[in-house]
């Protein structure tokens, strides 16, 4: 028998309550659809439209809940990614502070991220310009200074700082390097096991010099032919600037004071100048990398040059040097023409030192290549997130690494 005292929903009731279910069920594709789509070909290349696609829904399921992809990206991040992003670096640096080893599991996790994690890093890469995700780069900005706030509280040297810090820029350099092919002949814990206790069991600073790396600061090229060279430093202030996807040809011109009609006669596109870019500053970086590290080595030692260097990656003057290469980076992940071009210039690199080394030691060469290779990259970003970490003592960090053999110059 029907139970007639019971209350009975009549049809609008029971279609408005479908309704209901189908919309939470219709954001819940959304927002799995929107973290693969991000993930595989990065912000710059994702649209609603393909968001919606991956879903398996139409267009009018996204434009019927929000305004477009970046609005639908910021409830991505609130309702979804900040409390996950944001509780794994707490669990890195609660791990930096503690003798729990599962620390040493985080950050190889982060070497081979899952699609959050990476969808994470990018909103916050492309929030560098895109007005619609500043609340991510606020978000993780404010928790990083908070941290490093903390940790600079609980001693009066900034030593603890500075490990949480190197935690963190090491974290999310393994993360943005986590696609480099020589990683699946390697395991990475053979150096960052002893990495993790130094990151523990930091030493004592002393003063650094006050050293300048002044080719980070230069915006010369050197290609032999002056044009190119005004052309590529035009090219390298205008992306710093505003961005790759914010960068135009005819800006890059009236910049360098060079005709379109000789870009055109040299590069098909934006893309193909940026490869020539890519090159350029790997052949002129490296070599003046190599050249700053053994001039401060005379002087002082080789951990005191490598936490000079880890300085000046985060000099306040390098905002746009740092966005420039955080911008191929982030590129190269989803451009193969780009992958091929950085990757390339990384792969000449590790292969001078393997041939330089015994074939015994080459797993430990390329677990150490690759991680230094991480700690530039982190570095790269963490002023970003926190300005006034450039200031931290890091040879707390890299003395200590050095007398446990750990160096990650040439």
């Amino acid at each position: 028998m029907v139970d007639v005292s019971a209350p009975q929903k009549s049809v609008a009731q029971k279609k408005s309550g479908r309704r209901r279910t189908d919309s939470a069920k219709n954001d819940e594709l959304l927002m799995r659809a929107a973290i693969s789509t991000i993930a595989k070909h990065g912000w710059d290349a994702t649209s609603a439209e393909a968001i919606a696609e991956a879903a398996g829904l139409t267009r009018g399921a996204i434009y019927g809940r929000y305004t477009g992809i970046g609005e639908l990206s910021q409830a991505l991040w609130e309702q979804t990614l900040r409390s996950y992003f944001l509780h794994q670096l707490e669990t890195l640096c609660e791990g930096v502070s503690s003798t729990d080893e599962g620390m040493l599991d985080l950050l190889v996790g982060f070497a081979h991220p899952t699609k959050k994690t990476l969808t994470s890093i990018e909103l916050i890469l492309a929030g560098t310009f895109e007005q619609s995700l500043k609340t991510v780069v606020r978000d993780v900005s404010s928790f990083v200074q908070k941290k490093l706030q903390s940790a600079r509280e609980m001693r009066d040297d900034d030593v603890s700082a500075a490990a949480q810090a190197t935690g963190i820029a090491l974290a999310l350099g393994l993360a943005l390097t986590s696609d480099r092919s020589w990683l699946k002949d390697v395991d990475l814990r053979v150096i960052l096991k002893p990495i993790v206790t130094v990151l523990r069991n930091p030493g004592r600073p002393t003063p650094l010099p006050q050293s300048r790396a002044d080719y980070m600061h230069l915006d010369t090229f050197s290609t032999g032919d002056l044009q190119v060279d005004a052309l590529l430093a035009a090219a390298a202030d205008e992306i710093g600037n505003r961005g790759y996807a914010g960068a135009t040809i005819s800006r890059i011109c009236r910049r360098s004071r060079i005709s379109s009609g000789f870009v055109y006669s040299r590069y098909a596109n934006k893309r193909d100048l940026l490869v020539k870019l890519i090159e350029a500053m790997y052949a002129r970086g490296m070599e003046s990398l190599n050249l700053f590290l053994a001039e401060i080595s005379q002087t002082y030692s080789r951990a005191v040059a490598e936490a000079v260097s880890w300085r000046e990656l985060q000099h306040p003057d390098l905002v746009a040097n740092r966005v420039l290469a955080m911008e191929i980076n982030r590129l190269a992940r989803y451009d193969q023409v780009m992958g091929e071009a950085q990757y390339g210039a990384e792969k000449a690199l590790l292969q001078q030192r393997l041939a330089a080394s015994s074939q015994e030691s080459h797993e430990q060469m390329i677990a150490t290549f690759h991680i230094g290779l991480a700690l530039g990259v982190g570095f790269y970003l963490l002023p970003n997130l926190d300005p006034s970490a450039w200031t931290l003592p890091f040879d707390a960090i890299t003395s200590p690494l050095m007398d446990a053999g750990i160096s990650f110059g040439s």
